[in-house]
């Protein structure tokens, strides 16, 4: 049995779990004291883990290690002395494991999902700022680990030290291997563009035949990248690339995309585009760099 430990948060803790050993959920900012976790260990019916503070990831991974109930775990690393340099872990087995989100410094991500296994892994939410080799790392341990049973991916990024534009591929190509990816959300805060050009989006409509919701990286100009005519925000891709997604993507309804060069509709000779039943109901194209004509021409 666990001795009464010397911390606030451990020791609210320890009396929770003698007074009630059978609690299923559990959220917790840590305090750093290194009885804390141990102490959060001890409630071995837990299928619900959200964990603020971690000073490093062992922390999470022996204390998850004891829950083999859990299924759901968050999980938001504070940037420490031991970022960029963190340590391969010791392997994870949570094998009722359904849902993970985890937050902190980019290193953080991979290093723990590289531990993680987990035979139910539907949905994942990963979140930190952008370094291209973390994310394209993360990429590949999903691509490689839970490509059977991941159906849902959300990856929201802020900006890094290098905010030069780069294309979708660039980073997340290794996803193109998840073929039963329902819901897929990539998204970056600020600054930096993550150019989507006419190739990922026939990549990822045939990659992601059952795909119901897509949103891809997109930036809102400001005014002045507007009235210069700021090339980093010209079309990437053109709107005919969009039947990609009715060709291939039956499922899908929900469509969120930076906006796409419409060029091709002034091209009076362009062949018809084929006609394909589908569920969407839904699409966002975000900008404010088409002129009133496009706005009209698509109008009608």
């Amino acid at each position: 049995p666990l001795s009464r430990p010397e911390s606030s948060t451990a020791t609210a803790l320890y009396t929770i779990s003698t007074q009630a050993p059978n609690i299923t959920s559990l959220a917790i900012r840590t305090d750093a004291h290194p009885l804390t976790m141990k102490v959060v260990a001890s409630f071995t019916r837990l299928t619900r883990l959200t964990i603020t503070g971690l000073r490093h990831p062992t922390e999470l991974t022996s204390t998850c290690q004891q829950l083999e109930q859990l299924e759901h775990l968050k999980a938001h690393m504070v940037s420490t002395s031991l970022y960029p340099l963190l340590p391969s872990l010791p392997v994870l087995t949570v094998n009722k494991l359904k849902t993970l989100g985890l937050r902190g410094p980019p290193n953080f991500l991979p290093t723990v999902l590289d531990a993680i296994r987990s035979p139910v892994l539907n949905s994942v939410k990963l979140e930190a700022e952008l370094d291209d080799a973390v994310w394209t790392r993360c990429a590949t341990i999903l691509a490689s680990r839970f490509a059977r049973s991941l159906r849902v991916l959300e990856i929201e990024m802020d900006d890094g030290e290098d905010m030069n534009r780069r294309t979708f591929s660039d980073i997340f190509s290794p996803l193109y291997t998840i073929r039963q990816l329902r819901y897929v959300s990539v998204t970056i805060r600020f600054y930096t563009l993550i150019a989507v050009t006419d190739k990922d989006l026939e990549d990822a409509a045939k990659a992601w035949p059952r795909l119901r919701e897509l949103t891809l990286p997109f930036r809102f100009p400001e005014p002045e990248d507007i009235l210069e005519g700021n090339p980093d925000f010209f079309p990437t891709y053109s709107v005919t690339s969009l039947e990609h997604f009715a060709r291939h993507c039956p499922e899908l309804q929900d469509l969120i995309l930076p906006i796409p060069d419409t060029n091709a509709l002034k091209e009076l000779a362009m062949p018809p585009l084929s006609m394909y039943k589908n569920a969407l109901s839904r699409v966002q194209l975000i900008s404010d760099m088409w002129s009133d004509a496009t706005f009209d021409m698509c109008a009608e």
